[in-house]
């Protein structure tokens, strides 16, 4: 019996017209689409590279039946199955790995018995992002990688995200949980309730032996979005138990709900290994007898509460952006839909994105991507236009075989079988993709060919911007979100940690670091001449506390407080004579051997 890992898919065969792309931007690609997080408003690509179902690309993400057998145990957190040689087999569940089957439920061979959460699936095939209509031209704010985006998209969540927190909290013996419900004692939310920003979700209410500490406010626990609670877990302690109080009546519950079920669990005919496998995984102990052995020593003598929400992140400025072929951007401004160039048919541009973006990184397969898109958008056209069946049936074979580079030939087949039993009507509802899978995909004579048999163009597009009509290239490009938020990146101090000698704060945002100016930020600052952000920073930003006195009591009380300070005894100032009497040194040391020369 072993664990089940359940690994990241490879990526490098979602990129299509990969031929056409610089090796290492396509590994960049593939590494890129590791790092995107699930949308809420997800949708497949129009241009596909036939790897995005289930059955392929997604396979590692499906774990399934070795043989036939039979599930012993299923909760939110634990699935065993037992095959049909006798051997089991278990797999650690969440909010995000699940199982639809049953507790006593049979399953064959190749049955799925654990699959990843669709986040990232379209009915069955891979949706990572969604198709923006892309420009590629100059634009003020889409400078190098930056990357501008409509108001529309913002607005209709398009790229809004499902993310996820947790709240952890140890509880020891004199704390307690308030109720966050005013009907009924409620401790702790449920799975499936939905929490409102600045909600509580926690109450934590402080016990002394004094009476005047049961005056003080509770400690509130909360997230500052709206959230919908997904996993609960209340683990209490051995030690704990024993001193339990007759408040904590959903505690209480809990211990005597595992009781129960620790003993329903010895009656089943079952190998000792899976009974402790079972008991250590969904905390089954006898909490009545004492007898628990936590390893971690938190857990002894506290309760353990972990609440895990998902919530909804929209889109701002600051945020990534990227496509396919590892075109990575920051959104560095989010234009009003009435700005953005608009199309001859009254559709706006979504996404603008700036030409050496693509130039200078030789990953011209997203023009073709691009191309491959208004051609299917032509396509579609031709199709509700038409009243002929086998005229259409024949436009639609022609066209794809146009494109069909395969060594096989498979596109065409496919699209012949598929059109065989098809009406009209069913076929002008059907969405029609571009296939173009790795080092198969077609040319770009073959794209002229398809653009002359559906009377349109490949890239050029006319818009309409600020008045004027120019010629771009425009057209869908496939985009997603990762996971790189501008307010993970955002960090603010007050009080933290300084360094012992010049009293700056120590770097780094973990440590809730500050401003900290080393010796190529004084070296800077000095070339540039700017004399008093030098002195503010050696002096009141560092280790001069009189003079941060005195700038804190003229800022508060509007006063002027000339105190006097010998500014040659700071560590900072100290520091920087150090610096520059070795650099006046070294350069009367030049100065003395050029002239012996």
């Amino acid at each position: 019996m072993q664990q089940t890992d359940v690994i990241v898919a490879p990526q490098l065969a979602y990129t299509p017209f990969l031929e056409f792309n610089d090796g290492n931007r396509a590994q960049m690609a593939a590494s890129q689409c590791r790092q995107a997080v699930p949308l809420v408003n997800k949708e497949a690509p129009f241009v596909c590279t036939t790897f995005e179902s289930l059955d392929t690309l997604l396979e590692p993400e499906i774990i399934r039946a070795k043989q036939s057998g039979k599930v012993i145990y299923k909760s939110s957190s634990l699935l065993v199955v037992q095959y049909e040689d006798g051997n089991y087999d278990y797999f650690h569940l969440d909010h995000m790995l699940r199982s639809k089957l049953k507790t006593k439920q049979d399953f064959n061979k190749d049955d799925i018995l654990v699959m990843k959460y669709d986040y990232f699936t379209d009915d069955g095939i891979l949706a990572q992002g969604r198709n923006l209509l892309t420009a590629i031209m100059s634009h003020p704010y889409a400078y190098e990688d930056a990357i501008v985006v409509s108001s529309d998209v913002v607005e209709k969540g398009l790229l809004d995200c499902i993310t996820y927190e947790t709240i952890e909290v140890f509880l020891n013996p004199s704390q307690v949980l308030l109720s966050i419900s005013d009907k009924e004692y409620k401790p702790f939310p449920d799975v499936g309730d939905k929490i409102k920003a600045f909600q509580p979700v926690l109450l934590v209410k402080n016990i002394y032996k004094s009476d005047a500490m049961l005056f003080n406010p509770p400690k509130p626990y909360f997230f500052t979005k709206d959230v919908e609670v997904v996993d609960v877990e209340v683990v209490p302690g051995s030690e704990w138990c024993q001193q339990s109080r007759e408040f904590d009546i959903k505690v209480r519950e809990i211990i005597f709900n595992r009781t129960r079920r620790k003993k329903e669990l010895e009656k089943q005919d079952l190998p000792d290994k899976i009974k402790r496998l079972i008991i250590n995984s969904e905390f089954l102990f006898d909490y009545s007898s004492g007898k628990i052995r936590f390893k971690k020593e938190p857990f002894k003598k506290n309760i353990y509460v972990k609440i895990t929400v998902r919530k909804i992140e929209p889109l701002v400025i600051g945020d990534k952006l990227s496509n396919r072929f590892a075109n990575k951007g920051v959104i560095s401004k989010i234009e009003d839909a009435e700005n953005m160039p608009v199309l001859p048919d009254g559709r706006r541009v979504e996404i603008i994105l700036n030409p050496m973006s693509i130039i200078s990184r030789m990953n011209i397969g997203q023009l073709f991507e691009i191309a491959a898109n208004n051609l299917l958008e032509a396509l579609h056209q031709r199709i509700q236009e038409s009243s002929n069946e086998e005229e259409t049936k024949d436009l639609i074979t022609k066209f794809y075989e146009i494109i069909d580079n395969s060594k096989t030939g498979f596109i065409s087949k496919q699209i012949k079988e598929y059109l065989q039993d098809k009406t009209l009507d069913q076929i002008k509802q059907d969405k029609f993709v571009f296939p173009a899978p790795p080092f198969e995909g077609c040319k770009l004579k073959s794209l002229r060919e398809s653009a002359k048999l559906l009377n349109s163009t490949l890239d050029k597009r006319k818009i309409i911007y600020h008045g004027n009509e120019y010629e771009i290239t425009c057209g869908y490009m496939y985009f997603y979100r990762l996971v790189h938020f501008a307010k993970s990146k955002m960090a603010a101090r007050g009080i933290g940690l300084h360094s012992r000698k010049t009293l700056q704060p120590v770097s780094g945002r973990k440590k809730q670091g500050g401003q900290r100016l080393g010796e190529m930020e004084v070296w800077c600052l000095l070339a540039h001449n700017v004399k008093e952000n030098l002195r503010e920073m050696l002096t009141i930003k560092s280790d001069d506390i009189i003079g941060k006195m005195s700038h804190i009591i003229s800022t508060i009380y509007d006063v002027d407080t000339p105190i006097p300070r010998n500014i040659t005894n700071l560590e900072s100032v100290k520091l920087l004579e150090a610096y520059l009497r070795v650099l006046h040194t070294s350069l009367n040391f030049e100065e003395k051997d050029r002239k012996e020369d």
